[in-house]
């Protein structure tokens, strides 16, 4: 049998005739009627029991995980409004699946992350290839997350980590993760997968420096309260467009903090980006989701659609010359 996966995506207003329709299309395009894994993306315009549930009918109970997010992408389209759903289903005998959830990030996420870890290790097999992993975007922190992850699970640095943040479509309200028939909040899923198949996988950015570099001057984790000794909101107010104003969400669509690469990453990039996940005016600081120490230099960034369209040719040059010419099974995208 090999591997075989289909996608299908719906923008119906209906929760659960957009959980259908997404669903079915999805089985149609792989030619299959019970798949092995389900990995489910959708925006928060949805009644997110009942969209989940007309998913997980349709896939016949079938193992899941996923997230929501500010969109979705799938094959030629990219949506961005509230009502879009995405379902991939894949059967295979090559690739067995386990996954899982927890929430309490906002609580205690080392304690998480231990909890992630330790799942991880009783999972992880020698033909493990790769762990997906998606958390609330809000209340993240993926050093600490990471750190105690990496202290429960020995295997933990040999197996890349892969996936991305749970979004509400900028309401920055609440995020909402997916495993099997649970929707999780200030949670993070995951699933991991071993057997006989080959992964290749590859990240680019799409933004640009805007001009001048600051120091973090007052800091506590990953807050950030004053850069250059001048509040950091001040600051930010200079980089906003007209239009971002009086809507700073609108605004963390696109601008972003840059924090120079390591070594080990110069043929990444010269810098990484880091968005910016929460504004506290009361406080008077920005939140992102990694820890950060005062005295670390950071630049302002933007989103800019050159470098986007670039960055993706430069992601598929990538993967195929990991796959040396062969043709990939499936794929997954993760924007930011």
């Amino acid at each position: 049998m090999g591997t075989q996966a289909g996608v299908g995506i719906s923008h119906h207003r209906n929760p659960k005739q957009a959980g259908y329709d997404a669903a079915n299309q999805a089985l149609q395009a792989a030619n299959i009627t019970t798949p092995d894994f389900v990995l489910m993306f959708a925006s928060v315009g949805y009644n997110q029991r009942i969209l989940l549930d007309a998913v997980r009918e349709t896939t016949q109970k079938t193992p899941l995980i996923g997230c929501s997010g500010e969109g979705v992408i799938v094959q030629g389209e990219a949506d961005e409004s509230n009502f879009s759903v995405a379902v991939m289903v894949i059967q295979s005998d090559e690739i067995r699946f386990s996954q899982g959830g927890i929430s309490g990030l906002s609580q205690d996420v080392q304690a998480v992350g231990a909890e992630v870890g330790q799942a991880l290790s009783r999972s992880y097999q020698e033909d493990t290839i790769t762990t997906f992993l998606f958390a609330d975007g809000m209340s993240f922190n993926f050093d600490r997350l990471i750190s105690a992850l990496e202290a429960n699970c020995d295997q933990a640095t040999q197996v890349p980590l892969l996936g991305g943040l749970a979004a509400d479509n900028y309401a920055i309200e609440r995020t909402y993760q997916y495993c099997d028939d649970n929707i999780l909040t200030d949670g993070v899923v995951w699933a991991t997968l071993a057997g006989s198949v080959q992964i290749a996988w590859a990240i680019n950015h799409g933004c640009v420096p805007l001009g001048s570099k600051y120091t973090v001057t007052r800091a506590q984790g990953n807050q950030i309260f004053e850069l250059d000794d001048q509040p950091v909101l001040a600051i930010l107010r200079e980089y906003l467009l007209e239009e971002e104003f009086d809507n700073w969400e609108l605004a963390f669509r696109n601008l972003c903090l840059g924090l120079k690469t390591t070594t080990d990453f110069q043929a990444y990039d010269e810098f990484f980006v880091r968005g910016i996940i929460h504004r506290d005016v009361d406080a008077g600081s920005i939140t992102i989701p990694t820890d950060i120490q005062t005295g670390t230099e950071v630049g302002m960034v933007r989103r800019d659609e050159e470098k986007i369209e670039a960055g993706i040719h430069h992601i598929a040059q990538q993967i195929s010359d990991q796959l040396g010419g062969h043709t990939p099974k499936l794929g997954l995208a993760e924007k930011v």
